[in-house]
């Protein structure tokens, strides 16, 4: 027999099983009614269905229901089979063992083939899922993630859906994370402890990517504050360097002052010679001469004095307030709702690390 009639076989097979329940249940089953079980035989024909129109994990949920409330063996059989067309070899393997170890007969040689090749699949899930996890406790982020990804390829378990999207947060891969999150948290197959790690892992995503941008606009404001620094230095450099200038200007003035000082002394010495001779015609040739050049030395030396002040009060009065002193960098982060500037440090290992 080929693989394909193999599984034609199997499945019509699988059809007949639910049927089986079907019937099963609507005969007797539903007698047992117990608390939300409203129907057994609608509840395993409703899962027939599912499973013939390729809604696989619905199908499965309704199957476990059933199962919950009447635990029928073929019902095992049926939930494993919707399992492994879902893609969950582990808890499809996992209802194959369960229902081998019944005593029913009816699908047990379908079972018997189907376990091994659904065991080596769980068995390298598991695998994938401790290697993930070991990776996790070295700091290894890249390979936990892969690790992760190769379980979900062989069985899409919710917990490693939820377990790799805790962990990109972890790998301080924000947008990615909260856009996988985004992705599955909608997924029927997660039980609300999931969900609720779901929601944490999108609200701490969250915080990362504040803190992101919290970073990058720390690091803006931190280039301005340089920028503001090296002007406010450069200002100061500049009116300092005016301020020389004003000084040395005074100490010229200084300078030509004492020069006149000593060009006008022959003039002034002839003049007090002339009073002390009584030379009145000589005394009143050089008074002129003499007044005008006192003038000069006056003027010359008060404004050597203000031009030196004047010099000195710039030099010593530049730059003023720092404006780069005012910037406080480490508050910008606040403009994100971070709460502080470590609102997202700091390595969060997932809900089950």
């Amino acid at each position: 027999m080929s693989d394909l009639q193999h599984t034609l076989v199997l499945k019509r097979a699988s059809t007949v099983v639910l049927v089986a329940i079907m019937l099963v249940g609507g005969a007797g089953i539903a007698s047992a009614q117990e608390p939300n079980c409203d129907d057994i035989g609608e509840m395993a024909q409703r899962g027939a269905a599912l499973f013939g129109e390729g809604n696989f994990e619905e199908a499965a949920r309704v199957l476990e229901q059933a199962y919950a409330c009447e635990p029928h063996d073929l019902l095992l059989y049926n939930i494993a089979r919707a399992h492994q067309q879902a893609g969950r070899c582990v808890l499809s393997a996992d209802y194959f063992r369960r229902y081998l170890d019944t005593s029913d007969t009816t699908t047990r040689t379908q079972a018997e083939g189907y376990l091994p090749e659904e065991q080596e699949c769980a068995d390298g899930y598991e695998d994938a899922y401790a290697s993930a996890e070991q990776a996790l406790t070295a700091r290894d982020y890249a390979t936990a993630i892969s690790s992760l990804e190769d379980a979900l390829v062989l069985s899409n378990e919710p917990e490693a859906r939820v377990y790799l999207g805790e962990i990109m947060v972890t790998a301080q891969q924000c947008e990615e994370a909260q856009a996988y999150f985004g992705n599955i948290r909608n997924d029927d197959d997660l039980s609300q402890a999931q969900v609720s790690r779901i929601n944490d892992g999108m609200a701490q995503a969250q915080r990362c990517i504040e803190a992101d941008d919290c970073d990058e606009a720390r690091g803006d404001c931190e280039e301005e504050r340089i920028s503001a620094q090296l002007a406010y230095e450069e200002s100061i450099e500049s009116q300092q360097t005016i301020g020389l200038i004003v000084m040395g200007a005074g100490g010229a003035l200084l300078a030509g002052a004492i020069i006149h000082d000593a060009i006008s002394q022959g003039t002034i010495s002839d003049y007090e010679d002339a009073a002390a001779r009584g030379d009145s015609a000589a005394f009143n040739s050089l008074r002129d001469d003499v007044d005008s050049a006192k003038t000069v030395s006056w003027v010359l030396y008060s404004l050597s004095v203000a031009t030196a002040a004047t010099g000195l009060i710039v030099y010593l009065t530049a730059g003023g307030d720092n404006p780069a002193e005012e910037m406080d960098c480490t508050d910008v982060c606040w403009d994100f709702g971070v709460g502080s500037p470590s609102g997202a440090s700091g390595v969060w290992l997932g809900g089950t690390f």
